[in-house]
């Protein structure tokens, strides 16, 4: 991994670990400020909204003239909101932090992104395999926020949560510390007009819309999953609050290994065909676990689960970039932003579902979704690089 490859992931990670920081703080933002479940969850609202609405527009002004300080701006933005959070006793301030924390993950992505990408070029290396640990340095991210936040709020109060700041601000510096090896990164991609009016000439806009929508229920998928795995291990199966967080844990766990491998694999077998194969197995595969009735049982089968549904994220992202070559921004704000993020508001009927007919209901209609993912995806280019590089 180059250099700047290695910084980019660590940013992401830094970015990451503000926005996982916000779940993690909202029992104590209840008992501090005696606020509802409902506020609390309008303030996740805002911190989520803000960022995937603004992410295709931060992805539009990449493409009309790249802003590399964005990346440092975003973490300093939204790491400096997190930590004044703590110190906010009015509702409406603590709604406007949050929401302002959301525009600086906002304004990162779209440019990293962009960035990973033009940076795999340059390295003649496989830009799906440095998106894939790209997106890792997301995972680690989200994973570290909740336990560090916590930490520091049980051991200090909700002021600790200043200290969220001090590695998000160091990886801001490193980055604005790189910013002139990004500008000349990206200096011939923004001055060479005459080879983005071809590649302008080149966007398929049909097959980016279809794979948008194959995103879109990989985030449904995603956000399934990861709200009610453990309430499935604790209702349906019986495993008691170890077993559910360690169900969470093991699934988010292979799905950093699947985002990996299927980095990996690309090259080879192909990335529309990882995308297909993806979505055929994804289906069965979580028709096998809801068969299992023992904990340890369905522990096993939900590693392959958590692998195949991780393993065609950074393919998605790579494949909206050939897909709107022209616009490299819109296509990461539109993957990796908008796209990614409405499966949060599915959450909510899903578990209305769940209510009415049960969490083993619930999770058949998450193995039926991968079909239509694999419809959309079978109708992708096959004619293009795109498709089996």
């Amino acid at each position: 991994m180059n250099r700047r490859l290695a910084l980019l992931s660590t940013g992401h990670l830094w970015t990451d670990f503000c926005q996982g920081a916000v779940p993690a703080l909202l029992p104590f933002f209840v008992s501090d400020l005696h606020i509802s479940l409902a506020a609390a969850g309008g303030l996740v609202f805002a911190a989520n909204i803000s960022s995937s609405l603004l992410q295709p527009a931060f992805g539009h002004l990449a493409d009309r003239r790249s802003a590399p300080w964005l990346m440092p701006a975003g973490l300093v933005l939204s790491a400096g909101c997190i930590a004044l959070s703590g110190y906010l006793t009015r509702y409406g301030m603590l709604f406007a932090a949050l929401t302002l924390a959301g525009i600086g993950t906002a304004a990162f992505h779209p440019e990293a992104v962009r960035f990973v990408n033009l940076s795999a070029r340059q390295e003649k290396s496989s830009p799906t395999a440095a998106m894939s640990i790209f997106a890792v340095g997301g995972n680690i991210g989200f994973a570290l926020g909740p336990m560090v936040a916590t930490a520091l709020v049980v051991a200090w109060g909700l002021h600790a949560a200043a200290g969220l700041v001090l590695l998000p601000f160091a990886g801001a510096a490193a980055l604005l510390m790189f910013l002139p090896d990004f500008a000349a990164l990206s200096r011939f991609h923004d001055n060479d007009h005459a080879g983005r009016a071809a590649a302008a000439g080149q966007d398929q806009w049909g097959a980016f819309a279809r794979l948008t929508g194959a995103v879109m229920i990989r985030s449904v998928l995603f956000f399934g999953f990861n709200t009610f795995v453990p309430l499935y291990w604790l209702r349906v199966l019986h495993a008691g609050n170890t077993g559910a967080g360690l169900a969470l844990s093991l699934f988010l766990a292979a799905g950093a290994a699947g985002t990996l491998l299927g980095g990996w694999m690309a090259p080879s077998f192909g990335r529309r065909r990882l995308l297909v194969w993806s979505f055929a197995l994804l289906g069965p595969l979580i028709g096998v676990l809801l068969l299992a009735h023992q904990s340890w049982l369905a522990l096993l089968l939900l590693i392959p689960v958590g692998v195949v549904a991780f393993a065609p994220f950074s393919v998605m992202v790579v494949l909206g970039h050939e897909y709107l070559p022209a616009r490299l921004g819109t296509a990461s704000g539109v993957t990796f932003g908008l796209a990614v993020t409405v499966g949060g508001v599915f959450a909510p009927m899903l578990g209305g579902f769940a209510d009415r007919h049960g969490l083993p209901a619930m999770f058949l209609v998450l193995a039926a979704l991968p079909l239509f993912a694999w419809l959309l995806s079978v109708s992708l280019p096959s004619n293009s690089s795109s498709a089996t590089s």
